[in-house]
């Protein structure tokens, strides 16, 4: 059975742009965790803005932090020096631009495995992973996924297609063989999804206590 697509909430997300990889429990307090995958950036992202909304909408308002996993170098797929620094200088601007607005990041140095170990640390009530389709990005979140509904059972976990105008699984339910097809389909539901981004409020850091980000 697919996740489940998330209800309407107090998000700035469309609803169907979420899926539900684990409904959680009665686990209502905590910080919530951004685990930024494929969308590296603070600016237009659908995935921030929905973790940025969970976080808001708790009662009273949660903390909230931005977690990157570097993945092992078999997962770089023939990466060099050169491609590595482009994405280190690219993760301290963003972490310093994260830090400017209240928002932790954390750089998690030992790849995803790091993941849950982060959320217990946190006592995180919720944990938001954008969309890749890359089979070694999926194989990673399966895992995490595995391990947080065996230890965590009562924290959500959604994830967000920031990717896409129009969410992967919005498209289409099958494999597509024609392009004329799958056009067709985009095409009906394109003006639902072209809207505007709101912008990205600014966080109170207070209420980490100790906790650090990078």
């Amino acid at each position: 059975m697919p996740p489940a697509t998330a209800p309407a909430s107090s998000t700035p997300v469309h609803p169907s742009r979420v899926r539900v990889l684990h409904p959680g429990g009665d686990r209502t307090t905590g910080p919530v965790l951004y685990w930024m995958l494929r969308d590296q950036r603070l600016a237009d992202n659908w995935a921030l803005l929905h973790a940025a909304g969970l976080a808001a909408a708790s009662a009273p308002a949660a903390p909230f932090a931005i977690a990157f996993a570097l993945f092992p170098r078999p997962f770089l797929l023939g990466a060099r020096r050169r491609q590595l620094g482009f994405l280190l200088r690219g993760l301290r601007r963003l972490a310093a631009d994260a830090r400017a607005r209240g928002l932790p990041f954390f750089l998690l140095e030992g790849g995803p495995a790091e993941v849950p170990v982060l959320v217990r640390r946190l006592g995180a009530s919720a944990l938001v992973a954008d969309f890749s389709p890359l089979r070694p990005v999926r194989e990673a979140l399966d895992a995490v996924l595995g391990e947080l509904r065996r230890d965590v059972a009562d924290m959500a976990v959604h994830q967000v297609d920031a990717h896409n105008v129009v969410p992967v699984w919005a498209a289409s339910g099958k494999l597509e063989y024609s392009a004329k097809t799958f056009r067709g389909k985009v095409s009906k539901v394109m003006d639902e999804y072209l809207v505007e981004y709101p912008e990205l409020p600014a966080f109170d850091a207070m209420g980490w206590g100790a906790t650090r980000g990078c």
